[in-house]
Formats: C-alpha cells, structure tokens, sequence
C-alpha cells in the first residue's frame, strides 16, 4: 500500500444525499448511478472537511473507537477509495459519459 496519509480527501459540494431506514444514498453529479453507503463509510462522509489528512482522520478514528492506528488507516483510506468510487472527492475523474456508453440500450434484446 502507497503512502497515503498526506492526502487530504475533500468532498465535491455538488451531491444528493437521502438517508432512508439507516441506509445512505449518495449520487454525485460525475457519477452515472447512486451509490449505498455503509455505515461507516456514511459516518465518514460527515467527518471528511477537506482540511485533515487520511493520517488525521486515521488518528482521530484510532483515538475515538480505540482500534490499532494501522486498523483505522485501512479503514479511512479504504472509506477515501469507496467515495472516490462513487465520485464523490472533488478530485475523482469519472465521466457519465464513460459509464453509460457500454450499457446494452435494452434490457431484453428484441427477437427477430
């Protein structure tokens, strides 16, 4: 695993978010779908300002919840990965295009 605990993971300002039964929708204007969040990941959506590092929030995580530094740093740089994913940071490249364009048009091909 690269070094990541410099990057400071900041969030697009443009987003829908809708909490439904415990669950987190978010859908990113970049992104082609939403996308359900887990909990914790959902958690660190609140927490992720733009301004701390992932070693910040791993700190914070390790300090608050009392998990092994190494354990919170996965967590946190695998919760960054996940809202990279569903284009969520401000630096994530998807394209709607990319996305969209390979899907069959039907979802049924017709029948000659």
């Amino acid at each position: 695993m690269t070094d990541v605990t410099d990057v400071v993971p900041q969030l697009r300002t443009e987003y829908l978010r809708r909490d439904v039964d415990g669950e987190c929708l978010v859908w990113s204007p970049v992104a082609a779908e939403p996308a359900v969040l887990d909990p914790v990941v959902s958690v660190m959506l609140d927490v992720i300002d733009g301004e701390a590092s992932i070693g910040d929030l791993a700190t914070e995580v390790h300090e608050e919840v009392g998990v092994p530094f190494d354990v919170a740093l996965r967590q946190v740089a695998r919760t960054v990965q996940l809202l990279d994913a569903a284009g969520m940071l401000a630096s994530s490249s998807l394209r709607i295009e990319d996305a969209v364009v390979p899907r069959q048009l039907f979802a049924n091909p017709p029948n000659p």
